[in-house]
This record gives C-alpha cells, sequence and structure tokens, in this order.
C-alpha cells in the first residue's frame, strides 16, 4: 500500500525486486501459449475474445496474448508521490538488485 511504502520503502522495494527477478526468469507454459493461439484463432475468424488475467507475472503477454491484466503487472511501476499529482502513467520497473 501507499502507507506501507512511505513507512518502510526500501523493506517494499526489495519485496517487490525479489518477485520481479522471479518473474524475470519465468517462461510462458503450454496453457499460456494455447491460450496465445486460441486468441489468434478467433481473431482471424473476426470473433471477440478478451483474456482477463489476475496474474503479475506478464507470461500471457509473453506467449502472445493481450490480456486485461486487472492486478497490474510487475514490469511497470506508478509514481504516487505528489508531483505526479494523481498520473496514471506507468513506468517501466527499475533495474536494481535486492538486498
Amino acid at each position: 500500500t501507499a502507507s506501507m511504502f512511505r513507512e518502510r520503502t526500501e523493506d517494499v522495494w526489495d519485496f517487490h525486486v525479489q518477485r520481479r527477478n522471479m518473474i524475470l526468469k519465468a517462461k510462458p507454459n503450454a496453457a499460456h501459449i494455447a491460450i496465445a493461439e486460441f486468441e489468434k484463432v478467433l481473431a482471424k475468424a473476426r470473433r471477440k475474445f478478451t483474456l482477463i488475467s489476475q496474474n503479475i507475472d506478464g507470461l500471457h503477454r509473453a506467449a502472445g496474448s493481450s490480456p486485461l491484466e486487472i492486478h497490474g503487472n510487475m514490469s511497470y511501476v506508478r509514481c504516487f508521490d505528489s508531483e505526479c499529482k494523481g498520473s496514471l502513467s506507468l513506468f517501466p520497473f527499475p533495474e536494481f538488485e535486492s538486498t
């Protein structure tokens, strides 16, 4: 949460960096690939399909899908500093090692 980030910034970054590092090692599995192929088949047939995912690992996208990621994606961060003034802009996750 924003309050936890303000209170324990380093701990929160470390938590997210560790998870991001695990995610970077992951690869799409057969299910991710099958869903992406199904999405392509439907697109060719001009059929509407929306993949809604709670996953934050980006593996559906890596497999070729275009998911609606309802909990976001660990590849991006959003600024909530007062200088950002409520911007909805996303920024690439910064590259650094966990402690």
